[in-house]
This record gives C-alpha cells, structure tokens and sequence, in this order.
C-alpha cells in the first residue's frame, strides 16, 4: 500500500504546507497496463516469483500489484463507511461466475463466507490504487522518484521548542538522505515540520535503525552510531501464513484461467480482464473445532494459555536477532508480546465474531481450483534487523512462522476443513472436483502428513506488520499512539502496517487508507488545530471517475475494536507499507 500518497494528497490541500514525496520506485507509467488491468496481477504480475516478501517499489506501492481484496477488519459495522465520492473506488469485476443466492456481499461481522469488496473502477474496470485515487485526480504534491531515502538528518540542538509534547531531550530531524542508486551520492532534503515515514513494515524500521533508533546492541553490531536505544524497533514481526491445496476440475468446469489460455475476445475484454479472485471466509475457532470436539477446542485454548511463559522466555534469551547471542531482549517487549498473546487466546480464540483462520479460492489456473487457508493471528512473532548502516542492504527478516505449535495446530485444521470441503460428497464444491493434485491424493493422510505438508509449502499472504509497534513505551512502543511520534524523536510520525501492534483478521488494503485518513487529522491537530481527523472517506463505489475526495456520508473515525492491547484502542492503527520512502513536510 502506499500510504504515503493518501497523506501527501490530503496534506497538500493545504496550500501552506508543502509536501514532498521520496518514493524509491519510479512512476510506473512504462508498466501501466500490468498495474490497471486487475487480472494481470494473476497472469503478468510485476511481482518476482523470487521474492518470498515482494514490496511495491512504485508509485502506488503495494496498492498497484496487490490483490485488491477490500475486506473490512473485525469492527463494529457502520453501513455510513461505504462512501459515495472518496478517492478510492470499490465493486466488483465485470466479469464472474455463478453465485450462490443466499451468499453474502458485505460482512457485518467479517466472520463466515462473503464475496468481497475489490478496489475496481467499473467505468472503465480497471484498478483503483492510491496514484490514482489521491494523486492523479486530485491534490498533486512534490513527488520525486527512484530516490531511496537512506537515512535521517538529525540536529543535536534542544527540540523543546517542536509544538509535539516532547521531552527537551528528544531529537529534531532537520533533513531527510537519499540516493538514486547504492553507488549515487546521498543528497540531503532539509525539513523545517516533520518527517512523516511510510516505508512499510520492512522499510521503515530500516530506516529508522539505520538513523540511529533502535536496539543498541543491533545498531552498534551494524556500525551505526546509536541516537535512541529504542528496543522494539524491528521487533515482534509478523505476517499471515497461507497455505494452499490444488484440485483438478471436472471436464464441465471452466475457471477463469481456462479462458485466459485460449486468447479469444472474450479472455482480452475489459470486463473479463476485471475478474478476480474474491471469495473469502473468515472462521473462528468455534466453527474450526464444532461443538462435538469441544474439548479439543478448550485443550487447544488451554495449551496455548500454557505455554505464554516458555514461548515468552524462548524470545527473551533468543535475543534482538533470534540467534541466542548477545543482547537478550529488553522486558518492555517481551512485556508487550505477554498483552498480545493474553489478548489473542483470552479474548479472540474464545470470541465467535473473531475470525482465526481466512479460507479463499482461486479460479485463476487453468483447469485448476486453489483453495487456500491463512491463520490470521499467530501466537509466533520474530523480528527484523539490520546488519549494515547502508540501507540498499537488505535487512534480515524472521517472522518465526508457527515457532508456536498452536500455530500450526490451527493450521491444520483449517487445511483440513478445505479439504473436506473440496472432497466429501455433502459439500456442493466437490460436484466440481475431479482429484486432489497438491498435495497429491492418497488413501490416507494424517495430521503429521498435513503438517509435513504445511511446513514444507506455507508462504506468506504479504501481510506483514508490527515492527514498529504504537504501544506504550512500557509494552515495547515504537510509536506513541496517540501521535504516531517516534519515542525520542520530536519530529518524526510512521504511518504504516509497521505500526500496527498485532495482525488483524483482513486484509490490509481497505484498513491502510483508513489509517492514512486518520493520521492527516493527527498532522493537522499539530499544525492547523484540526482535532476531527480528515472528514473524508477513502472509497467510494460511484463508477463516474476517481471522484473529488470532497466528501462522502463519513462515519466514526474512532469507532472501537473488539479488543484493546496495552490500554490502546487499535481501530487507530490499522496500516500496510509500500517500497523503501519517507515523505517530508518542508
């Protein structure tokens, strides 16, 4: 997602502030047709097949290749959220198959089985990203492209002065660093506001590490001289893991990537070249485990519960890089790993509105029907860490994927559910199937072959967040919650998947532009006394063009969650990232 463009455009309506975009990507003109038309993220995607983590590294970011999906997280349901004029556009493909009549279109609850809401302009079908939603339609800041920042300016001088209710103590960023290439003299962007980072989980942690704020024993190991000894930073990665089971269809069945083979006007259509994949369900662990196998539900729960102390220390004394050597984590994160971990197995496993486990199929292969099952909050979180003061050296990534074996128990049984789903005769889905293909059909096969199976072919549903946590500094902040302000640092905001403190059950599209929404109030209760946050919606499912960002029926920007974390409200904090950039207000 690039969630920079949101914040940049709203800020730029203010003719006053000036704004100026660093985006690491160039401006994507030369690959148009692979970003708007929808299906080329299944048949030409620019995403490398090599890339376990793929960023977007464009104008647009994540937004312009990802998967579009529209889903809200676990909120409560206001019908006021779907705007009619806001920036960002949502519907459906102008292309489909048949759907069932009692299916559900928008989900109250965002639990059970839905088709759901992608980012499509229907006046033309194609994508609807954030270029060209909030920048090509309407306010227009600075932009420069292929300048990837590579570090902050700080000024060693008192910050007292900064109108953030900082401590005198705490850095000013006067400039933002950046190159056009690792071999290109940095150059040097001076601020007199704020620095406004947006680089995503990955990238903005990495930058704030190479900056100087972060763990002290990971910056000294990397040769960066240490401004804050800010130990969460990086910490406490994660991501949702899906894992996926391929079936042969029936000689009836014609899927959606049957007809992109053959070529014809049809498969070159632009209502067909719409058509993506949508179907979703969101299951809590109730639905995964029924009513029969309750105790198994409640021994599940109770391991889980169990094993928090062992799993707590196993990361404490793993240490910032999960090696076992040096530094053992500071127990302000471990602290906050302890509220997230009694926050998902007290109040989520045992909520029936919580979705655990996401199942989705994809009709997009040929003669082919993917299902696919992710977990959607992992007890295992890893981390991330730098190794190198240059930032075009990638960082090291470990999102302890199903470290937890409660983890991988859920797993399973969602994988199991799609099976059964996909073969047993009482499932209408199963007319459709003609054999189990990945893995491949057996007489039997058991929870060990299921696991076997996961861990060897599992990947990641491109959801990572939380390096860069909005809790209390005395959980492991990285980000006050209420400003969004780096602890120690005066003038410096992330806006992004990074600051989320756990993951949620959706997809992080829709929720990003809401955070971006929301974090254009917080800069402009700062500098304008505007206390109301935006006042605008993000989408809008008119098909009359980009719409003019004027508007739209609103609704509680500040409406709660089913759960807090730390005493904080995390409605507030519910981001994505995009490629290496930071935007500043100059």
């Amino acid at each position: 997602m690039c969630l920079c463009l949101t914040i940049a455009s709203r800020l730029s309506e203010n003719s006053s502030t000036s704004v100026l975009v660093l985006e690491a990507g160039q401006i994507g003109d030369a690959v148009a047709s692979q970003i708007n038309e929808p299906a080329k993220t299944y048949y030409d995607s620019l995403m490398s097949s090599q890339l376990d983590w793929p960023r977007g590294k464009v104008l647009g970011g994540s937004s312009a290749v990802n998967g579009m999906y529209l889903v809200r997280p676990i909120i409560e349901y206001n019908a006021d959220s779907y705007g009619t004029d806001g920036p960002i556009h949502w519907g459906y493909p102008g292309f489909t198959f048949p759907i069932p009549s009692d299916c559900k279109f928008v989900s109250i609850n965002n639990t059970g089985s839905f088709i759901a809401n992608s980012a499509i302009r229907e006046s033309d079908w194609t994508r609807s990203y954030s270029r060209s939603g909030y920048i090509d339609s309407i306010y227009t800041p600075h932009i420069l492209t292929g300048a990837t920042v590579t570090g902050i300016v700080w000024d060693g001088s008192s910050s007292s002065s900064s109108m953030f209710p900082a401590s005198s103590s705490d850095l000013k960023a006067t400039g933002v660093q950046y190159a056009l290439s690792s071999t290109s003299p940095k150059q040097t962007v001076n601020v007199n506001k704020e620095v406004i980072l947006s680089a995503g989980t990955i990238g903005s942690a990495q930058i704030l590490m190479v900056s100087g704020i972060g763990p002290k024993s990971v910056l000294q190991d990397a040769g960066v001289d240490v401004k804050v000894d800010l130990p969460g930073v990086g910490q406490r990665l994660q991501d949702h893991l899906v894992t996926s089971l391929a079936y042969s269809t029936t000689s009836s069945v014609t899927t959606a990537g049957s007809i992109h083979t053959t070529q014809s006007t049809q498969s070159q259509s632009p209502e067909f070249m719409s058509f993506i994949n949508s179907a979703t369900a969101y299951l809590p662990l109730s639905s995964l485990f029924p009513s029969q196998s309750g105790s198994s539900l409640q021994s599940l729960i109770s391991s889980a519960q169990s094993s928090m102390q062992s799993q707590l220390q196993a990361y404490k004394t793993s240490g910032y890089k999960g090696t076992g050597s040096g530094d053992q984590v500071d127990d302000t994160v471990v602290k906050g790993y302890q509220s997230i971990y009694t926050t998902i197995t007290d109040t989520l496993y045992t909520s029936p509105s919580s979705g655990q486990i996401e199942l989705l199929i994809a009709l997009t292969q040929p003669n082919t029907i993917v299902l696919q099952a992710a977990i959607q909050h992992p007890l295992s979180m890893g981390r991330m860490y730098i190794t190198s003061n240059d930032v075009f050296v990638s960082p090291v990534l470990d999102p302890a994927y199903l470290q937890n074996n409660v983890d991988l128990q859920i797993l399973r049984q969602g994988v199991k559910m799609l099976d059964e789903l996909a073969t047993s005769s009482a499932s209408p889905l199963s007319q459709f199937i003609s054999g189990r293909t990945n893995p491949p059909a057996k007489e039997s096969t058991s929870d060990d072959d299921w696991d076997s199976f996961i861990l060897s072919s599992s990947s990641t549903e491109f959801h990572p967040s939380s390096s860069c946590a909005a809790l209390p500094l005395s959980l492991g902040g990285v980000v006050d919650p209420d400003s969004l302000r780096v602890y120690g640092a005066a003038n410096v905001r992330v806006m992004d998947a990074s600051v989320f403190p756990m993951e949620m059950s959706t997809h992080l599209g829709a929720p990003t532009y809401g955070v971006g929404e929301i974090g254009v109030g917080l800069v402009r209760a700062t500098y304008e006394g505007n206390k109301s946050g935006s006042g605008v919606n993000a989408t809008d499912n008119s098909s009359s063009g980009s719409g003019n960002g004027s508007g739209g029926s609103g609704g509680d920007s500040n409406s709660a969650m089913a759960v807090t974390v730390g005493g904080m409200k995390v409605d507030l904090m519910i981001p994505v990232g995009l490629g290496l950039l930071a935007f500043v207000l100059v």
